[in-house]
């Protein structure tokens, strides 16, 4: 099947509601926030485990709670540096 026939047999199927060759739902802004806390913290070496809660204190300032019980505060030094305390 050529390209061009697989998009139109595609734009069929997603004009008759089937979920065949749909692209996944794009990821809402708080998975990629948690996502990317978990991420930072997992660099940094800690047992945060999984990111349960966020607050954001001001921009660039976040006070995560992890799954472990742990807090850890990620914010970006005046050097534009991550840090994690």
């Amino acid at each position: 099947m050529s390209r061009f026939s697989r998009a139109l047999v595609c734009a069929f199927l997603v004009s008759l509601g089937l979920p065949a060759c749909r692209e996944p739902p794009p990821e809402n802004h708080e998975e990629i926030v948690r996502a990317g806390l978990a991420e930072i913290l997992s660099h940094q070496e800690t047992d945060c485990g999984e990111v349960i809660s966020w607050e954001i204190d001001s921009r660039f300032d976040y006070l995560v709670k992890c799954g472990d019980g742990a807090t850890y505060r990620i914010h970006v030094g005046e050097e534009g540096h991550i840090n994690v305390e």
